[in-house]
């Protein structure tokens, strides 16, 4: 875990990865003034967890920048992805007694902390502040929703290549006809609800279709993407761009 640093001026703020995001995308600069005054940051390295599954809720979290990773861990010590937040989403329960589940940094990840307290007094204080906290609370809930409705009658090669559509068309890192693999093997299998072995052998499956092609072990060209389109079983509402030769050389080289 890195130390943070208090964020005192609304500068920061406007420099923040998560500025145009989430709840700090939708208030004004005044608010958010307010929330750097209160806010501090923290960096944690991958897979450190930072709010523990039945621990007493008493701060919320925005990412900044990086992946946090939702964790349920049963009675028998399985851990089990639930959800994946990215920069401008929040993290943890302030209105909980205790955290539902575990949260960890999926990547390195960043994010600005607001105690309870502070958070309460900012929503009665600012009322854009608490409409941004509703929508994103909102917005995050039902994107969770969506997801594991879609998850539903497809087998795990169709999950993964859902999965792929889904980071092509609204990752925050993906370029054209290149998806990054930012997430472990085992989280993203956990996410998919499949063993890593499993998932291995569905990317490799989608690479013998010709959907898509291994550029390195965390990143994958989209060598069809009607193809992948077809075996995620989308609608062809979006259109997905393909590797081109020149994407394809800067990728590797990169």
């Amino acid at each position: 875990m890195t130390a943070s640093s208090p964020s005192r001026s609304a500068g920061q703020c406007a420099r923040c990865p998560a500025r145009q995001k989430g709840i700090c995308g939708a208030v004004t600069p005044a608010t958010v003034e307010a929330v750097a005054l209160r806010g501090h940051r923290v960096t944690y390295a991958q897979n450190k967890p930072f709010l523990d599954q039945g621990t007493h809720s008493d701060r919320i979290g925005i990412v900044v920048s990086g992946l946090a990773k939702a964790v349920h861990i049963n009675e028998d010590g399985d851990e089990f992805v639930l959800g994946i937040q990215r920069a401008g989403d929040l993290v943890g329960d302030p209105f909980g007694v205790e955290n539902a589940v575990s949260w960890e940094a999926a990547t390195d990840v960043t994010v600005c902390w607001l105690s309870t307290a502070s958070l309460d007094q900012l929503l009665t204080e600012y009322p854009d502040l608490q409409r941004a906290y509703l929508q994103a609370l909102s917005q995050q809930m039902g994107e969770q929703q969506r997801w594991f409705a879609s998850l539903r009658g497809r087998n795990t090669t169709e999950r993964l290549a859902l999965w792929l559509v889904d980071q092509a068309l609204f990752g925050d890192r993906s370029a054209e006809g290149v998806v990054p693999l930012d997430l472990s093997r085992r989280d993203l299998a956990s996410l998919l609800d499949m063993s890593t072995e499993t998932l291995c052998r569905s990317l490799y499956h989608l690479v013998d279709k010709g959907a898509i092609e291994m550029l390195a072990p965390d990143c994958v060209g989209l060598a069809d993407p009607d193809q992948l389109r077809r075996l995620a079983k989308c609608e062809p509402d979006q259109k997905l761009e393909p590797l081109t030769p020149d994407r394809k050389r800067a990728t590797c080289a990169a």
